[in-house]
């Protein structure tokens, strides 16, 4: 891998993103939805979760989160955010570009989500997955153990979620 890892804001919800960022986040976000998702929910249930991620949506949720972007030069290849909650942090989302997965890069960012809640008392983490065995997997791999699963109904539409721990 040859590129860096980019805050977009801080614990201290100093934000330094930009509208191009944003943009760039969440075309990355609904790209790696439509492709991990297939095959696991319907193509209007994806597409629904998708319009969910906007800029203006992502930029309201910087302030209380710690969000951090991979990039290869100008390309954003990956993203994640972890957000302290009252007893726990909550990971918020780690999304890679589905051409570049399995490569290192969602590693990376956990690695460093984790690392710097750590860094802040983190000793327990929380998250909820869409129910993808390529995303589930990838948890598990790092400790994160299954609570239980979830349904949300966002517009009429089920989604079947899992929600993980972690314990560090």
């Amino acid at each position: 891998m040859v590129g860096e890892l980019r805050e977009i804001s801080t614990l201290d919800g100093v934000i330094t993103s930009n509208d191009k960022d944003l943009i760039d986040i969440v075309s990355l976000i609904k790209e790696t939805l439509l492709s991990s998702g297939e095959g696991h929910y319907s193509a209007k249930q994806l597409v629904l979760f998708a319009s969910l991620f906007t800029p203006e949506g992502i930029k309201h949720n910087l302030a209380d989160r710690y969000f951090i972007v991979y990039q290869e030069g100008k390309e954003i290849l990956g993203c994640g955010a972890v957000a302290k909650c009252e007893k726990y942090w909550e990971i918020k989302s780690v999304y890679v570009n589905p051409k570049m997965q399995s490569k290192g890069i969602g590693t990376l960012i956990m690695d460093h989500l984790e690392n710097k809640s750590k860094q802040s008392g983190a000793s327990y983490f929380y998250l909820e997955s869409l129910n993808i065995p390529l995303s589930l997997n990838f948890y598990i791999t790092r400790g994160y153990n299954v609570v239980n699963d979830l349904d949300h109904d966002i517009n009429g539409e089920n989604f079947r979620m899992v929600a993980m721990s972690k314990e560090i």
